[in-house]
């Protein structure tokens, strides 16, 4: 399975962005994925404003090739934004990880209006790498189906995030994604609990 990584290059990047793309890159490895775009998990990496066209092409690419996506999106970033539709509008899921304790200038990151995105709040950076790895072990399966050329329908497959030790994505019994296949947060993750996380990533496969 091929992960498309995402983060801001050449915009503002989150207070622990950087932290938490590295850890998602590792999480990824360690759950088996091929990780695209693995060059924004260097610290050293710069936006290529000189070379427009390698680094699109590069990019054209990489989300063609991708089977999903993880993306950082605390910071200010047209270009994650970009990733996370285009990927989505290709029915690709796609993890949107954001920093819990400063909420990203844009509310999309928190509730996506994509299908195929679900987005996971963290405040502490531990709680990344479990999240990244059970987002790949609950796409897996509609993943290998596609890849293997049967219909696996992506768009009727719900995430439901894991609670975390002090919040979660969104409030009460709102939908993160507002229509009629919404994912939605069930009351019982919305509860403070404390300690580690209770629950985890899961996607039910109809007809599988």
């Amino acid at each position: 399975m091929k992960v498309y990584l995402g983060r801001p290059v050449s915009g503002e990047l989150g207070p622990r962005a950087l932290e938490a793309v590295q850890l998602a890159h590792r999480a990824l490895i360690d759950a088996g994925a091929d990780v695209l775009c693995e060059r924004v998990a260097d610290p050293e990496y710069r936006t290529g404003d000189d070379r427009p066209e390698l680094i699109a092409e590069m990019m054209r690419r990489e989300l063609l090739e991708a089977d999903a996506g993880c993306l950082e999106a605390s910071g200010r970033s047209t270009g994650v934004g970009f990733e996370a539709g285009w990927l989505s509008g290709r029915g690709r899921p796609v993890l949107l990880l954001y920093d819990a304790d400063a909420a990203p200038p844009s509310a999309v990151a928190r509730r996506p209006p994509f299908e195929q995105c679900v987005a996971f709040g963290y405040r502490d950076l531990m709680e990344i790498r479990p999240a990244v790895v059970e987002f790949c072990r609950s796409i897996a399966p509609p993943v290998g189906l596609r890849v293997k050329g049967e219909r696996a329908d992506l768009a009727a497959v719900p995430i439901i995030l894991p609670a975390k030790r002090d919040g979660v994505v969104g409030g009460g019994d709102e939908p993160v994604i507002r229509n009629r296949d919404a994912v939605r947060v069930p009351r019982e993750v919305v509860q403070h609990v404390g300690g580690t996380a209770k629950r985890r990533l899961r996607v039910d496969h109809p007809g599988l």
